[in-house]
């Protein structure tokens, strides 16, 4: 059995099957329940590894001898946890100055809690040794809060994790929000779901398994017709490749799917719109490789089966009609691009054009 025949016979049905499980089961975004579980087990790896760290003499020692540069500091540092350094209730070191604390840390409980600085939501992890007098803060950003926004600053969560934009958080319980607890089981702010029109987020893994899955669906499509055609005769595999590419095209418009695809840009209405058929610019550039698909299928199999009838007068007429059909398609194609859509297609423009 060759490499060719292997793919077809295993590779495609398992590809096939694993698209078909994630494009169902994997949900397009999180849920508020899923989010914070995310949220949580972050803030808590990281109280874990604040407190292991407090806990080790190294730290204190590297603090108290201003090595800022040990391999204790920049290990918790990697894990985006800053670090301040307080004896006899005086800041001596700090790893980082985006936050300004409290100049005495005597007004921070031992528990770990949720407090807000004027650039946003920290968690805040303290260790105090008695005898020493010395005190170790541990702040993590759990979201940013500026008093103003531009490209640089962004009130965003800073854990590294895809939150919606309609997702906030409070110091205080609301109704229908979800709790963040930390590791002794307390809460330490909750989350919820604001009024604010949610942004679509596009999640790459559904986006490539919507993908595959389409492109397998192609592939069945053109195999099943290319059969027909060497069975019966070109006239029944066309018209199948035909009805089937609009029965699945009509599905596709009429459901919007796959459903991550409308989340990108270039299934965005407001950049190109002109029919039912052709809502974006994206549904344009589908049509389009179907067209030339229909096109190509047409002209080779076509010319394979039928070309040396009788009917071949017949043919070469219906030959000469396609043509015509196939370039008002494409005079078409390039008419709508600069009569429906607000992206500018001038020749001298064609440079400035993004992605």
């Amino acid at each position: 059995m060759t490499l060719n025949e292997n793919i077809k016979k295993y590779l495609l049905p398992a590809l096939l099957v694993v698209a078909l499980a994630v494009a169902l089961f994997k949900p397009s975004t999180d849920n508020l329940n899923s989010i914070a579980s995310k949220i949580q087990n972050k803030l808590n790896d990281a109280e874990t590894d604040f407190e292991k760290a407090a806990k080790d003499k190294a730290l204190t020692e590297a603090f108290a001898k201003g090595d800022e540069d040990a391999a204790v500091i920049e290990k918790l540092e990697k894990k985006n946890i800053l670090l301040f350094y307080y004896r006899n209730d005086s800041l001596l070191h700090w790893t980082s100055n985006v936050v300004l604390p409290f100049s005495t840390p005597g007004a921070i409980d031992e528990t770990t809690s949720l407090l807000k600085f004027k650039n946003g939501w920290y968690q805040v992890a303290k260790h105090s040794d008695s005898l020493t007098h010395e005190t170790i803060l541990g702040l993590v950003p759990v979201k940013y809060d500026y008093p103003f926004e531009n490209k640089f600053l962004q009130n965003e969560f800073a854990l590294g994790l895809d939150v919606p934009h309609n997702i906030a958080l409070s110091d205080q319980k609301i109704q229908g929000s979800v709790p963040v607890k930390n590791l002794k089981g307390e809460n330490i702010f909750s989350l919820y779901v604001t009024g604010d029109s949610k942004e679509s987020d596009v999640n790459i893994i559904l986006l490539l398994a919507q993908l595959v899955l389409l492109f397998i669906l192609f592939y069945y499509i053109h195999r099943f017709a290319v059969q027909i055609v060497q069975k019966q005769n070109f006239l029944f595999g066309f018209s199948f490749l035909v009805l089937a590419l609009i029965f699945l095209r009509a599905l596709m418009l009429w459901f919007d799917q796959p459903a991550e695809f409308y989340k990108l840009d270039l299934f965005d209405p407001k950049y190109y719109a002109s029919s039912v058929i052709t809502k974006s610019l994206g549904d344009l550039i589908i049509n389009s490789f179907l067209i030339i698909w229909i096109v190509l299928f047409y002209n080779r199999y076509n010319t394979r089966y039928v070309s040396n009838s009788k009917l071949s007068a017949y043919v070469n007429l219906q030959n000469v009609a396609f043509v015509f059909v196939s370039t008002w398609i494409v005079w078409w194609v390039f008419k709508t691009l600069v009569l429906d859509s607000v992206i500018s297609f001038e020749v001298y423009n064609i440079l400035s054009l993004n992605v």
